[in-house]
């Protein structure tokens, strides 16, 4: 009981022979399947058998049967001595077998369709199925996009909403430190000018000692018109430079700014030192002055930086009166560091107490038995409208060492 395709009654007309192979049956794991006009219908992943015999009236073939099974095989092979074709885990589709077989009149192969099998898909492989993944999918992907967007939209709205704030609260931070600086400026306002007296003091004293000198000259018989012309001219500048002073004063006071020009502060540092020389030789210091070579120049206010050099210094020598008179040294410093320059003025004195380091800057606090507690203050400020800050280290050995940086001038 098998079917059988081409049967001795049955001529292959288009090859002008009968095929001397017939199909016997068809097994889809281990069970015997039914076959409908040459079809057959399996599930995918099923093993298939198909057992073909050659009829009794025919002789044995000389050449051995072929067969070719699916549409991806190319190829013909051999059915093997038991005439059985077997083939594992179909594949969901429709897949033709063909058969060949020598043909008993002009015994050439003949190629002979014998089974059409019809394979299901599996659950998973249904195109149902399928549809329904890629619509799962689909909703994910777009729920996905959606989330995505929703928390880009409310992180951009928080972000939003922090620069907002961040702002807010910064235009109110530089309102109030607007404020407390001008209320700090005016407040120490009086300070300030006792700390300005020795920088001011210097001019005149200069100014009456110029005076003096011109009214010996003028009491001469014989005046030397050029000398007297020399008196009057520094008479002239050291009013101007006090007169400077108290100008730049003001306007600090008044707007908390400062008249940024192109200075050599090496050239600037090199003068205060020479104005410095008779206060460091009446408190018997041994002062050293170190600048290094070609340096650039710096913005800076050319009456106000000089001011907080002569300050520092100023401190210094009175730290180191406390000292023996052989240990009374000072270094004053000029180099590069970094992007800018650095002024540094150490001294050997006897140091500042650790407790005493964490409020030195801050007004009113001072370490000296007649001291106001207001230079260092005033000289942070000075050095901060220049872009820097004022430091405070201890020494190499003793001592302490006051330093700040200022910014180069960059050539564009």
């Amino acid at each position: 009981g098998g079917v059988v395709l081409v049967t001795p009654d049955r001529a292959d007309r288009a090859n002008g022979g009968v095929s001397e192979i017939a199909m016997d049956g068809v097994v889809l794991d281990g069970r015997t399947a039914k076959v409908t006009d040459g079809v057959v219908d399996a599930n995918a992943g099923h093993a298939i058998e198909v057992q073909f015999a050659i009829p009794r009236f025919a002789q044995q073939p000389i050449t051995q049967p072929q067969y070719r099974f699916g549409a991806g095989d190319t190829l013909w092979h051999d059915l093997g001595p038991d005439l059985v074709l077997r083939s594992a885990n179909l594949r969901a589709g429709t897949h033709a077998l063909f058969i060949r077989s020598p043909s008993m009149a002009s015994g050439m192969m003949v190629p002979v369709r014998a089974l059409r099998v019809r394979v299901r898909p599996r659950w998973y492989e249904s195109n149902a199925f399928r549809l329904l993944v890629g619509m799962l999918l689909s909703s994910m992907v777009a729920g996905v996009v959606f989330v995505g967007r929703r928390r880009l939209m409310v992180r951009h709205a928080v972000e939003v909403e922090q620069v907002e704030q961040r702002r807010k609260v910064e235009g109110e931070l530089s309102d109030v430190r607007a404020r407390l600086a001008q209320v700090d400026r005016r407040a120490t306002a009086g300070e300030l000018t006792a700390s300005l007296v020795h920088e001011i003091g210097q001019p005149l004293t200069a100014m009456v000692s110029n005076a003096e000198a011109g009214r010996r000259l003028m009491q001469r018989a014989d005046i030397d018109p050029v000398e007297l012309d020399a008196v009057l001219g520094d008479i002239a500048r050291e009013g101007q430079r006090a007169a400077s002073v108290i100008r730049e004063l003001r306007s600090f006071l008044r707007r908390g700014e400062v008249a940024m020009a192109p200075m050599d502060l090496a050239a600037t540092v090199a003068q205060v030192f020479e104005l410095m020389g008779r206060g460091l030789e009446e408190a018997q210091v041994h002062a050293h002055l170190e600048v290094e070579p070609d340096l650039p120049p710096i913005l800076g206010d050319a009456v106000l930086l000089p001011q907080v050099v002569v300050n520092l210094v100023t401190n210094a020598i009175d730290a180191l009166r406390q000292q023996p008179v052989g240990e009374r040294c000072l270094l004053l410093r000029v180099q590069r560091a970094h992007s800018g320059l650095r002024l540094t003025v150490c001294d050997s004195g006897p140091g500042i107490a650790a407790a005493d380091r964490r409020r030195v800057f801050d007004p009113f606090h001072t370490t000296k038995p007649d001291g106001m507690g207001i230079g260092l203050s005033i000289c942070r400020t000075i050095v901060d409208a220049h872009g820097g800050t004022l430091q405070l280290r201890a020494g190499p050995k003793q001592g302490c060492a006051f330093s700040f940086a200022l910014p180069m001038i960059v050539e564009a």
